[in-house]
């Protein structure tokens, strides 16, 4: 199992509007170690998707892809591309002899075949001119993760909780009322994180299951990475920090006020053994604290 995630340079404080500045290096780390640290353009670094491909991995810094190749000790990058359509990039993957992104600040997932680039708009026109210089924030839909299912490619968006076929918005599945991440395909369902901290499962003939991992003890931390690894499902917490964006965020209104750390937990991966049988039910029976290890938030997760 690999994570994407990235290191923080200073602390966030409440006059921060969003946490991109805060990141100096994207990393590519195990549940034990930092196994990569990639820097790319722009004012931040942050690892933000990662996806099996072939032998290798596509990692998502904020503007450009990098390719990763595996060596004896670890990885190594193989090569990088970038387009004028990228911002704030989340996810990318193959699958039909083609390059599919999430594009997640200009709203569209870009189709990239050879030297045709098709970008798909799904919240509104797209601005003129090169993107990845500029912040398109706040995002009308935030479109995060690629999946495929029934041999079609999907894509998450955040802000309406739901997932669409690229190319063609109008076949949707709806997830959940709170903002959603991820979209990893197991044993015939789509699994979904929501933010506060709820696992969505889904299979294909529209059955709807939730998984609440709450406690009663306060925000878990931003839910977003989902993996099954080693026989448990793994889900990702980043620890929750002030900023302006999170302030309308209804599950930690009043708890941000005049605190620079909102919450006590780390960023951290938890280890969840599964029961869904007659409902989906799980327990909690490892923690990982990945500011151990330098990584102070999480953004997905991958098994190759």
């Amino acid at each position: 199992m690999l994570l994407a995630g990235a290191h923080q340079a200073r602390a966030a404080g409440v006059a921060d509007r969003d946490h991109e500045p805060l990141y100096d290096a994207g990393l590519l780390a195990s549940v034990d170690a930092v196994l990569l640290r990639l820097t790319g353009r722009g004012p931040g670094h942050a690892l933000k998707g990662l996806a099996a491909d072939g032998d290798g991995l596509i990692a998502c810094l904020e503007r450009e892809l990098v390719f990763l190749g595996p060596t004896e000790s670890g990885w190594e990058e193989t090569g990088r591309w970038s387009h004028p359509h990228l911002n704030d990039v989340h996810h990318a993957i193959r699958h039909d002899d083609a390059l599919w992104v999430a594009s997640t600040g200009a709203d569209a997932v870009l189709e990239v075949r050879g030297d045709d680039v098709r970008t798909h708009v799904l919240g509104g026109p797209l601005p003129d001119g090169d993107l990845r210089a500029r912040s398109l924030k706040p995002h009308r839909v935030h479109p995060n993760h690629l999946f495929l299912w029934e041999d079609r490619v999907w894509v998450t968006r955040l802000h309406q909780g739901d997932a669409v076929v690229v190319g063609d918005p109008e076949q949707r599945l709806f997830v959940d009322e709170e903002r959603i991440h991820d979209g990893v395909v197991h044993e015939g369902r789509v699994w979904f994180t929501t933010v506060d901290g709820r696992v969505v499962a889904i299979d294909g003939g529209g059955e709807r299951r939730v998984l609440d991992l709450n406690d009663g003890q306060g925000p878990l931390g931003w839910c977003r990475g989902l993996a099954f690894h080693d026989g448990l499902l793994w889900v990702g917490f980043s620890r929750l920090r002030a900023t302006r964006w999170r302030r309308n965020l209804a599950w930690v209104r009043g708890k941000l006020r005049g605190r620079v750390e909102v919450t006590d937990r780390p960023t951290r991966l938890v280890g969840v053994r599964l029961a869904d049988r007659p409902e989906l039910r799980g327990e909690v029976v490892r923690t990982v604290d990945l500011e151990a290890l330098g990584v102070g938030a999480i953004f997905g997760a991958t098994t190759r």
